[in-house]
């Protein structure tokens, strides 16, 4: 089965999606967040497959949208076998069916006619099993499939196993199943016992074998009784028989145990008397034992003293060599260190000396330096104090400024209307208001609106097409600009400005002049450092008195020389200072105290005990107490053979076999009375049992008649299974070696599966590790679910169906995935793959892959 398209209408959350132009092989991953319909997709292809259109099933009514009154369509476009089609269905409401067969021959089907030729199609092409175990769905990933059931896989593994083609079944399941329902009619399914009619012929038969057998029992039972009575009654005489030679044992048997009760008396005295000699003899025994080791420990704590001694006198003669090399070097190290003290101070004056020459010739250059840091400082005051700097730019701007005012003015002056007025000394007029004297030739500009009063006549000029009132304002402007750089520079004119430029300018010039100096004087130092170190120096040298120079290299090497031979002698002096000697003279003084006081307690102890019992008392008492026992173990063996305990027995056995006899008797006459009243109570059994006789032969001929057919299914239904267990077996290998072929590219090394009877996985073995799928991790079952279902593709070839794996490999690390993706690519080369899943980027290595996106798929982008 190959899909090629898939459209869904209103199908839970999804209005309408379209997935089209799949492609018969290779990897489509279709991808989108949680919720967003990618179950739903899987959910849909399944209904459309396997429920009528007029079906109203719990997984249809699952479809409808929730709150919404519209009804699930759902069409595929599929090829299964030689037959390529379109089915499209729509339930619930306005329901309706559509196949459209495009191949092998064109063919329209609607309605139920749509749904019976669907189910036709895919009942002959399709193997419903193999899809149902290739459709991987979220909660399938932690769960083992089971490869039996599927016939395309069985007639593959089959192939696999190397059964000739004719051998071949797919399937033998049709067949058990018949024998299993004949199998039925006898036994239960689950435990094999009896049922139906099998089982109620032998109840029957039961039943009758009951009552012949009881039949038979009271029929026995009288038998049995007259029996029983003639018995007690010979049992009765032979104990009356019994009881005079019963009493004349037990007379006899008492008699004797009185004579072993006074044997075992004395038996058990001579016991007591023979402990006590035996305790004593081991009380001797460890005496001797103590005095052995006591004068064993004199002689060595004797010897351990005279030990400790010569260690003691060694180790006081090496430390008084040691003493008098320690006082010798330390001696030198005192000499050494005064030598050393007196070249250190030595050198400490040599140095001060020498800074004294630095402080001198430091003065005089400071003395230089500070003339002209003063010149430096009073240009650099002239400077401060001028305010602002009247430069060159500032000149050249002012000098343009004027000459822009000159121009200005020479143009208006050249433009200007005028009326040129002459008369007597001392004449007036007025111009604007104010008096203006007239003299030989004064000329008073036109501007608009002017008037001019001449006695009692005023005149007023107006502006005609022509005026000189432009250039007026730019004479005007020119002169704001030129007083406005006077203004800012602070000066009257520009003059007075190139005065102070020339001021400004020698002042800058002696300023650089100075710091030049200065600078040349100082070169690479700096005047505050050179302060700074003429007043630590002067401090340094301020109670030094003139001296002879001194040779400043003599003097360090000498002290140097002084250091040197000081660390010389002191590491000389290290291993005296490290030496432990004088603590091992005191450590063995001890030593020697505690070996003499331990050797003086011992022999006091050793003389204490002496004092009490020589050496030779105590192995004298040894020897007679070892007599002493040995004589009583003699006497012990001839009062052993008394045995008071198989005397009071055999008493006892008497005593019981006589109140036994008498009980017999009594017990005998009881049982007498009542077998009489028996006898009396089972009459007519006789013709019971044959009653009985004839009702039991004719149920077992029954229930044999029954059973021969129970046992034929019986025998029949265990061929059937063992060959299919025996063909089971043999295919388990080719699938088993499939499924690790593909684990060793996830997993590494040699790796195999352990199958149940159903083909299912139940554990795993890597190297000499086997886990059960139970106990494996969340990730390594997931991985296990897939390899599966690649395993089960592979191996059915052309019979092949899509595998939809939904939202796996969530568990999975990064490195496994990387694996996992080789696999899917070599799956997708003859098997179409689709995935659904909320993260793409799990299949990022899978290359070739088809990626759709649900939001596409729905067209919302």
């Amino acid at each position: 089965m190959r899909i090629h398209r898939l459209e869904l209408t209103n199908v839970r959350g999804i209005e309408h999606l379209v997935l089209d132009e799949l492609p018969e092989t290779g990897v489509v991953v279709i991808h989108g967040e949680n919720e967003a319909g990618k179950s739903t997709i899987v959910e849909a292809l399944d209904v459309v497959l396997t429920e009528k259109h007029s079906g109203r099933s719990k997984r249809i009514r699952a479809l409808q949208p929730v709150g919404k009154d519209v009804a699930p369509e759902a069409m595929a476009e599929l090829s299964v076998g030689d037959y390529r089609f379109r089915i499209a269905k729509r339930w619930l409401s306005k329901k309706s069916c559509e196949l459209n067969i495009s191949s092998p021959r064109p063919a329209q089907f609607t309605g139920s006619q749509a749904d019976d030729e669907l189910e036709r199609i895919l009942s002959e092409h399709l193997d419903r099993s193999l899809v149902d175990a290739l459709f991987m769905r979220q909660d399938d990933t932690g769960e083992a499939i089971s490869a039996v059931g599927i016939p395309s896989l069985t007639r593959a593994l089959e192939r696999e196993s190397g059964l000739a083609e004719e051998e071949v079944s797919g399937d033998d399941s049709a067949l058990l199943a018949r024998v299993d329902k004949e199998y039925q009619r006898y036994f239960t399914a689950a435990k094999g016992n009896p049922a139906g009619e099998y089982k109620e012929s032998a109840e029957a038969l039961s039943r009758a074998e009951e009552e012949y057998a009881e039949a038979t029992r009271v029929l026995r039972e009288l038998d049995s009784v007259v029996e029983r009575y003639e018995q007690l009654e010979r049992e009765q005489d032979a104990a009356q028989a019994e009881l005079p030679a019963a009493r004349a044992d037990l007379a006899q048997k008492q008699a004797d145990s009185k004579e072993a009760a006074t044997a075992q008396a004395k038996l058990d005295s001579h016991k007591a008397t023979l402990e006590h000699a035996t305790d004593d003899l081991a009380r001797a025994q460890t005496a001797v034992a103590e005095r052995a080791e006591l004068v064993t420990a004199a002689d060595k704590s004797a010897k351990a003293a005279e030990a400790a001694q010569q260690k003691l006198t060694a180790a006081q003669d090496k430390a008084k060599q040691e003493a008098a090399e320690k006082e010798r070097l330390e001696k030198r190290l005192a000499e050494a260190k005064e030598d050393y003290a007196a070249a250190r101070s030595t050198l400490k004056q040599a140095r001060r000396l020498q800074d004294k020459q630095k402080f001198e010739q430091l003065s005089s250059r400071l003395e230089s330096l500070g003339a002209l840091a003063t010149e430096v400082d009073q240009a650099r005051s002239i400077v401060a104090q001028r305010g602002r700097e009247v430069t060159a730019a500032d000149i050249t701007g002012l000098h343009k400024a004027d000459s822009a005012l000159s121009v200005a003015e020479r143009l208006h002056e050249a433009a200007a209307a005028k009326v040129h007025f002459s008369g007597p000394a001392g004449s007036t007029i007025r111009v604007d208001g104010d008096d203006v004297e007239v003299g030989e030739d004064t000329a008073i500009e036109l501007v608009d609106s002017r008037v001019i009063t001449i006695g009692d006549i005023t005149a007023r000029f107006s502006v005609g097409s022509y005026s000189a009132e432009d250039t007026q304002r730019d004479v005007e402007q020119a002169r704001v600009r030129l007083r406005d750089l006077l203004d800012t520079l602070g000066v009257e004119s520009v003059a007075a400005a190139e005065e102070a430029h020339e001021a400004h300018r020698a002042q800058n010039d002696a300023l650089d002049a100075a710091s030049r100096a200065l600078s040349a004087e100082l070169g690479p130092d700096d005047l505050a450092d050179l302060r700074s170190q003429h007043s630590a120096l002067a401090e340094k040298v301020a109670d030094l008195e003139d001296a002879a120079e001194v040779d400043l290299p003599a003097v360090e090497a000498a002290e140097e020389a002084a250091s040197e031979k000081v660390d010389a002698i002191d590491r000389e002096l290290v291993p005296f200072r490290e030496s432990r000697l004088a603590h091992e003279v005191v450590r063995l003084d001890a030593e020697l105290d505690a070996a003499r006081e331990n050797a003086q307690r011992v022999t006091r102890e050793l003389a204490s005990a002496r004092e009490r019992a020589t050496d030779e008392t105590l192995h004298a008492e040894v020897t007679r107490l070892q007599a002493t026992v040995a004589d009583l173990r003699g006497q012990l063996e001839h009062m052993e053979a008394v045995d008071l305990e198989t005397a009071n027995s055999l008493l006892e056995g008497a005593q019981s076999h006589l109140d036994y006899l008498t009980e017999r008797i009594q017990r005998c006459e009881v049982d007498l009375g009542r077998l009489s009243s028996e006898v009396n109570f089972h009459s007519g059994a006789a013709e019971r049992a044959q009653q009985a006789t004839a009702a039991v032969e004719m149920a077992r001929a029954v229930h044999e008649s029954v059973d021969k057919r129970a046992q034929a299914a019986r025998y029949l239904r265990e061929v059937l299974l063992k060959h299919r267990d025996a063909a089971r077996q043999r295919y388990a290998a080719p699938f088993v070696a499939a499924l690790s072929q593909l684990a060793r590219t996830v997993y590494g090394g040699e790796i195999t599966f352990e199958l149940d009877e159903d083909l299912r996985v139940t554990a795993r073995t890597q190297g000499n590790e086997t886990v059960s799928l139970a106990s494996l991790s969340g990730g390594a079952r997931e991985q296990l679910a897939i390899l599966t279902r690649f395993a089960i593709a592979q191996l059915v070839g052309t019979e092949s169906v899509p595998v939809i794996v939904d939202d796996a490999l969530g568990s999975t690390d990064a490195h496994r995935l990387q694996l996992m993706a080789t696999l899917f690519s070599h799956v997708g080369r003859d098997n179409q793959v689709l995935v659904f899943t909320c993260m793409p980027e799990r299949y990022s290595r899978v290359p070739g892959r088809d990626e759709r996106g649900i939001a596409s798929l729905k067209g919302v982008i």
